[in-house]
């Protein structure tokens, strides 16, 4: 379905950087630079002459180009006052904005068995440094590009980001930063006023906020869920496959406005996808209101699949028809199997287009050209943030319909822990302390309870979870092995849960349980976390009734038929097993810092800025934002030392709770006496 927004392809050819992936300059780091990242199609500078130098060992090669006054690339900075005439004119940009010209450009190499789709266009990088930033002042700007012929902005090459540069006339190793989660943008009718609503007091909250720790916060972290892929009360056809593109242009219109740059991570809610099996229900209610997902196709002009005819579409989903999640490939968004490794041959495999699903909407393809990558990470000052997308399920596991899907719980692919292995051996090399976001608690569980029980990843049309510990169920274990052994990550910050939580977990002291613990009362609490969504006990009757046996009753109705809590013991079994083979050989304590002295990790849950939580604050619904204080203790080092709490009052208002210190010398679990955490919020 489109992805436009207005009309306009957010993420084109600008990809760095963007709105949820900006880039923080510091003038007086004389080893800063402000990188712009192009993919860009040859013959959009064809005119330009470019000539590349002879590439090295696959490193990028300095690009020259013929450029002057009227013919050439050009960047700007804007601000906020200037964005009407300047960000976002069709004409070349306007007077009274900041004219960057890079110091050098350099093109990608393109190794032979780089896959033809990918050569379609180049990736060009345009570096700016200090001489180039130094009449820039110190603000948030949107980044600008055009590309020039005749003094006029050629074949309409031009694109721009909303709040992509912030520029710092110096960087402090202590400051602070606001934490923001859980939004669950909705645009239904049901949650437009718990989500949409709440997301637009919080910027103009946070821009007309004076107290300093919030006015002069130096970025904006995120932890998940930033839409909520529909509501309990759109279900109709026509609405659901558009659900994520109306749900985005909601949050660009909202953030767009921030004074603050913001990092976006990604959760469940934010990656759901469909191939367009709607339960029978809906499409018997569209049929009386004379409306078809076949109108809905066919009234939709920006198709993401050449050839995306209702013919063709109407054959798919009548060959899927048995099989509701369609067909089984390893791809996660767009038309590649991604795997490790260090060449184009080996981590680049082409499914053939034939042998894909045709997608209705996926959510995460709409993130990816709305907002940035689904993970990255950034620095500042002495710290290293590492953003990870703890929702990387394939796209056959992640199908559901609106916001209703079969999985919800965390995963992360290999490919993505090879990443997270550079970046880790990255920041040994440059002693940054390292903050990890992600949306899923790692070790599994729930609210910080049942820790190391992982919801299995079931089948929309039933059967068939994964139980080996090399797949994707056992993924947080090999993430908890990464923090356990690598020092300088000290700080986790979580989402999913809507609630303020504190952990402190010691060196020495179990980081990744071996087994699942689970008294009566926790067992009765996951049997129902199991089945509260509709579509996932649809999957779970279908995999206890053998294949597909509970079908009938989901397409019909989507109501509750009852489990019996003994249903889930052969998972138990399962789950225990593995658990205790992949922890068999892997640290499962904190590994001390190669000097020695202590180690500790700072677990940190978020609440939901959305109205969407049960935790409270004395009588009051405990939902709002969070201030990060970055200080150094005894020990010299700039971490998240203390937190300052802010709670929801009314449009546009939130009010201090207060400010308490995260003690790293202590052990804490979430709950107890000593938990400052746990004495402040009801959960």
């Amino acid at each position: 379905m489109p992805w436009m927004i207005d009309g306009r392809a957010v993420i084109d050819r600008l990809v760095y950087p963007t709105l949820g992936n900006p880039n923080l300059y510091v003038k007086d780091d004389a080893s800063d630079e402000l990188v712009m990242v192009l993919r860009i199609e040859p013959n959009a500078f064809d005119h330009l002459a470019p000539q590349a130098a002879a590439p090295a060992h696959g490193e990028p090669s300095e690009l020259a180009l013929t450029q002057d006054d009227q013919n050439g690339f050009a960047f700007f900075l804007v601000n906020h006052a200037s964005r009407a005439q300047a960000t976002e004119s069709a004409q070349s940009a306007a007077a009274g904005v900041y004219k960057i010209v890079p110091k050098k450009i350099l093109q990608n190499a393109e190794p032979d068995d780089m896959p033809a789709a990918l050569k379609v266009r180049k990736t060009v990088r345009f570096v700016f440094d200090k001489n180039a930033m130094a009449g820039v002042p110190a603000g948030l700007y949107d980044a600008r590009f055009e590309v020039k012929k005749g003094g006029q902005v050629f074949a309409n090459v031009f694109e721009y980001q909303y709040n992509s540069v912030r520029v710092f006339d110096h960087a402090s190793e202590e400051y602070t930063a606001l934490n923001v989660t859980d939004t669950q943008v909705s645009i239904g009718d049901e949650y437009k006023s718990l989500t949409a609503d709440k997301l637009d007091d919080f910027v103009d909250a946070v821009n007309a906020n004076t107290e300093p720790a919030v006015r002069s916060a130096a970025f904006i972290t995120f932890n998940g869920d930033l839409h909520n892929g529909g509501s309990p009360g759109t279900l109709r056809q026509r609405t659901v496959a558009s659900t994520y593109n109306n749900e985005a242009k909601r949050i660009l219109g909202a953030l767009k406005r921030l004074n603050l740059p913001i990092f976006l991570t990604a959760g469940n809610h934010d990656g759901y996808a469909s191939l367009g099996q709607a339960p029978s229900a809906v499409v018997t209610v569209d049929a009386k209101l004379g409306d078809s997902l076949q109108k809905v196709v066919q009234e939709q002009n920006n198709h993401p699949w050449p050839d995306f005819t209702w013919d063709a579409y109407s054959a798919f989903l009548t060959k899927t028809d048995a099989q509701r999640d369609g067909l089984h490939r390893d791809v996660y968004t767009g038309g590649f199997k991604r795997s490790v490794g260090d060449t184009y041959k080996a981590a680049f495999a082409e499914v053939p287009r034939q042998d894909r699903n045709m997608v209705l909407y996926d959510g995460f393809h709409q993130w990816q050209k709305t907002y940035g990558p689904l993970y990255a990470s950034w620095s500042f000052g002495k710290s290293r943030y590492v953003s990870m997308n703890t929702y990387e399920l394939r796209q056959h596991r992640r199908t559901g319909w609106g916001m209703y899907t079969v999985n919800y719980g965390g995963a992360v692919g290999s490919t993505q822990l090879e990443w997270l292995d550079r970046e880790l051996g990255r920041t040994r090399l440059t002693n940054e302390d390292v903050t990890v976001l992600m949306h899923h608690d790692p070790r599994g569980g729930h609210k910080g309870k049942d820790l190391g029980y992982y919801f299995p990843m079931l089948r929309y049309a039933s059967v068939d979870f994964e139980t080996t510990s090399n797949g994707f169920t056992m993924s947080g274990v090999e993430l908890l092995a990464r923090i356990a052994k690598n020092p300088q990550v000290r700080t986790l910050l979580i989402g999913h849960a809507h609630l303020n939580s504190l952990e402190m977990v010691q060196q020495g002291e179990v980081l990744v349980p071996n087994k699942v613990s689970l008294d009566e009362k926790s067992a009765q609490r996951i049997e129902a976390l199991e089945t509260l969504n509709p579509v996932r006990r649809f999957a779970w009757q279908g995999e206890l009734a053998g294949h597909g046996g509970a079908r009938a009753a989901f397409n019909d109705t989507m109501a509750e038929t009852p489990i019996a809590a003994t249903s889930f013991n052969d998972y138990r079994t399962k789950l225990d097993s593995q658990l205790f083979a992949a922890t068999a050989n892997m640290p499962r304590t904190l590994e001390a810092p190669a000097g020695g002295g202590p180690r500790e990790l700072a677990i940190i849950r978020m609440t939901s800025a959305a109205d969407l939580t049960s935790q409270k604050y004395g009588a009051e619904k405990m939902f709002g934002y969070s201030v990060l204080h970055v200080t150094k203790q005894a020990a010299g080092v700039p971490r998240i030392n203390r937190l300052t709490f802010m709670i929801h009052k009314g449009p546009d208002a939130f009010s201090k709770i207060t400010t308490i210190d995260v003690d790293r010398t202590k052990s804490l679990t979430s709950r107890g006496a000593q938990n400052p955490v746990d004495q402040l919020f009801d959960w």
